[in-house]
């Protein structure tokens, strides 16, 4: 456990978002080498179906996400607070829900997964290797929310590393798998696009295994073995009220990433395949800032439950400087060699020249998000999740597909509008998480100072 209420803050920032960044870059990795072994060994329309795919997954997984994350804020306040009697509670009552939740999201999702790709106006070409691709990974789902949640609670007790551990050895398995699978080599069999969804599932569940069997022999508070669940309704209560908002949120955002990758498949496969060639490639920017935000939210949610308000304003400081550091890097790479970038996913030059057009108008959100996620990271750590699903609301439901629909469907801009309308929310999203944090409302939450747990 590590206390963030004293000592160094931009030692203790760099040093406890290093993991997530890493874990986050291998994530980015990951997708980037799955689409190429997909694009180069099955070709672009697969590609295109996989693109198709992720939004919908990422919808599914918004719930348990924001479980992990309502998780994570009471673990940090109640440790900062120094409430260990709730710690336990907390951890039992959230892993269960977490569990029967994510169970019941998996289900619904395979069982509806060919009407959603209807809904989405996937193209007939590439709807029956989507929705092979959608079912399996969302067999999948529930072994994402554990390790979701282990990633939150571990977190919250300020260990970076272990979360760290566990997703670097998911994703060796799965490079190594996932080609084996999709071409048939040795005793596997070729399945194709099956294959790079099985990798997927069937390393995540054995890193996953292998990851909790380290984890107990250092952290004996989560054997699962010695649990006995006591429903505490205080605390599911709180967990709740924390984790629907933020579930929301995510739900709102995938909602426009759905909008938006239906609109885009109305121009057909190559853009659906440049779509989600630029999207893999917004990755590489986008979870590592994230990463700072999730640090940003944990620092900060200890310090809320100790009442140091100053370090919170400058662990943002901070945020903000490394945040942009690293995209201001990455904006001149991929503005300087966006072709090369393009041709190592695919040959087909309309693809090519697409997914460049992408990258050169989405990469002005690199610099806005650094900004963005920085006051997202304070907002989550207080706990004030309602004005984030608020934010959300406004930017994507009311700004980003509206003006995506106008300006990609009703004006000569077409597919270059849908791209405007995408800088624009994230330009709205950080003007109002600006507003609330410059209000100084983000001082008056302590969400664990009304829990108590008698034994």
């Amino acid at each position: 456990m590590r206390d963030f209420t004293k000592g160094s803050i931009p030692t203790q920032l760099f040093r406890f978002a290093l993991p997530i960044i890493a874990g986050d870059m291998l994530q980015a990795l990951y997708l980037v080498i799955d689409a190429i072994w997909v694009g180069r060994l099955v070709g672009h329309r697969a590609l295109a179906a996989i693109s198709a795919t992720f939004p919908v997954f990422f919808f599914f997984m918004a719930f348990t996400i924001g479980l992990s994350v309502a998780t994570n804020i009471l673990i940090g306040q109640s440790y900062g607070s120094k409430k260990k009697d709730i710690l336990s509670e907390v951890l039992k009552n959230s892993f269960f829900i977490v569990l029967f939740i994510s169970g019941i999201i998996s289900i619904l999702g395979i069982v509806f997964s060919t009407s959603i790709l209807e809904l989405l106006n996937t193209p007939k070409i590439i709807k029956s290797d989507a929705n092979i691709y959608l079912v399996i990974i969302l067999v999948g789902l529930v072994l994402k929310a554990v390790y979701s949640w282990f990633a939150g609670v571990l977190r919250g007790f300020g260990d970076s590393k272990t979360p760290l551990f566990i997703f670097a050895l998911t994703v060796v398995l799965n490079l190594i798998i996932t080609p084996l699978l999709i071409v048939g080599i040795g005793p596997f069999p070729r399945l194709g696009i099956a294959g790079s969804a099985l990798g997927t599932v069937f390393s995540s569940f054995i890193g996953l295994f292998l990851g909790y069997i380290l984890l107990i022999k250092k952290n004996y508070f989560l054997d699962l073995s010695q649990w006995r669940l006591k429903l505490d309704y205080l605390i599911t209560k709180k967990i709740f009220s924390l984790a629907l908002p933020v579930s929301f949120h995510i739900m709102i955002r995938s909602i426009s990433w759905i909008a938006i990758i239906a609109m885009v498949n109305k121009f057909g496969t190559n853009l659906t395949a440049a779509y989600g060639i630029g999207s893999r490639i917004d990755m590489f920017v986008f979870l590592p800032v994230l990463s700072i935000c999730i640090a940003t939210s944990s620092m900060t949610s200890q310090n809320i439950g100790a009442k140091q308000f100053k370090r919170v304003s400058k662990i943002l400081i901070y945020a903000i400087l490394f945040s942009f550091s690293y995209s201001l890097i990455l904006f001149m790479l991929v503005n300087i060699f966006p072709y090369q970038i393009a041709k190592i996913f695919t040959d087909n030059p309309t693809v090519i020249n697409s997914t460049v057009q992408y990258l050169r108008i989405i990469s002005l959100t690199y610099f806005l998000f650094s900004f963005l996620l920085s006051f997202q990271g304070i907002i989550t750590g207080v706990g004030d999740t309602h004005y984030l699903m608020g934010v959300t609301v406004i930017s994507m439901l009311l700004v980003r597909i509206p003006l995506a629909y106008f300006l990609g469907g009703h004006t000569q801009f077409k597919e270059i509008g849908i791209w405007i309308a995408i800088v624009c929310s994230v330009a709205v999203a950080l003007i109002l998480n600006l507003a609330y944090y410059l209000s100084g409302l983000w001082k008056r939450r302590i969400v664990v100072q009304d829990l108590s747990f008698n034994q």
